[in-house]
């Protein structure tokens, strides 16, 4: 049994009622040959994870969405051991750098002085190996 708002969830960039010139935006990207990197960001209950997902069904179809929990881990330059939370699928990993020892701060010290609850999950296309 699925939760409501998971069953209604938008599953293709058309579906997406609001933001509709980011999902053009995304639509396009989808449609081209070359794909960059995307780091999305936003605050809690914006769509990011949703607009993601809806990108990766319309690139590699259903098959994106059979997920599997897992845990990664990761030794700092200190060597520090941190464990991060995965979701993945065949085609890509969420990584949410907030999930890991320390309130993600190692992770996202490379990145920006923001916090890592501002930052949605880094997409790793597994079949090219690059970030989405």
């Amino acid at each position: 049994m699925s939760l409501w708002v998971d069953r209604y969830r938008p599953k293709k960039l058309s579906e997406l009622s609001y933001h509709l010139e980011q999902a053009c935006d995304l639509a396009e990207l989808v449609k081209s040959d070359d794909f960059p990197h995307l780091l999305v960001h936003g605050p809690s209950g914006a769509g990011k994870r949703t607009r993601i997902h809806c990108v990766l069904r319309e690139l590699y179809g259903a098959g994106a969405e059979r997920l599997h929990l897992d845990k990664k881990s990761l030794v700092t330059p200190s060597n520090r051991k941190i464990e991060i939370d995965t979701v993945s699928s065949n085609y890509h990993i969420e990584i949410n750098p907030g999930s890991g020892a320390h309130g993600g701060r190692s992770a996202d010290a490379r990145c920006s002085a923001r916090p890592s609850s501002y930052y949605g999950e880094i997409f790793y296309d597994l079949s090219s190996d690059s970030l989405l």
